[in-house]
């Protein structure tokens, strides 16, 4: 663990410094945030695959002290950076179920047209993808962790179209 000690999280914040503007790392972290900038099926809006850049940045004007738990910062927070390659995934996708939804949306059949059927094709994949890229990502992080003994690591299928 970082030596906290001589930190003050009431100064301005380092912008290379951590979630929070915290000094630490993921190695010294008690707690490893893993971003996953994933937006393919979101039905409202896009944008929520970049959020964890946004969320990095606002926390460095959050005020750490918490009255029930003064020193709760001390235990080390960590937001792993964005896998780019992820996003960029979601990016391709995200346009792929775009052009899909619109497809079904005026009753046409995925059956009839190749591209349509491809389209469903990979973002399913993709999904899929995710799915094991998150399990992988919090596997290795619980192993890493002498708390993995007291957790299960699982994840959360989202729906295929």
């Amino acid at each position: 663990m970082v030596n906290l000690a001589s930190y003050d999280p009431g100064l301005v914040s380092n912008p290379d410094n951590n979630i929070f503007g915290l000094p630490t790392n993921e190695e010294n972290a008690r707690l490893i945030l893993l971003p996953v900038p994933w937006e393919v099926t979101v039905s409202y809006g896009a944008g929520t695959a970049r959020a964890p850049e946004s969320i990095l940045r606002a926390s460095h004007q959050i005020d750490v002290f918490d009255a029930d738990m003064p020193d709760a910062w001390h235990q080390g927070f960590f937001l792993r950076a964005t896998d780019k390659k992820l996003l960029l995934k979601s990016d391709y996708l995200r346009k792929e179920a775009e052009l899909y939804i619109d497809y079904i949306a005026h009753g046409e059949l995925v059956s009839a047209n190749p591209f349509m059927s491809k389209s469903l094709r990979e973002v399913n994949q993709g999904c899929t993808y995710l799915n094991e890229w998150v399990y992988e990502n919090t596997k290795a992080l619980l192993e890493k962790g002498s708390w993995s003994d007291s957790l299960e690591v699982t994840t959360v299928r989202p729906m295929d179209f």
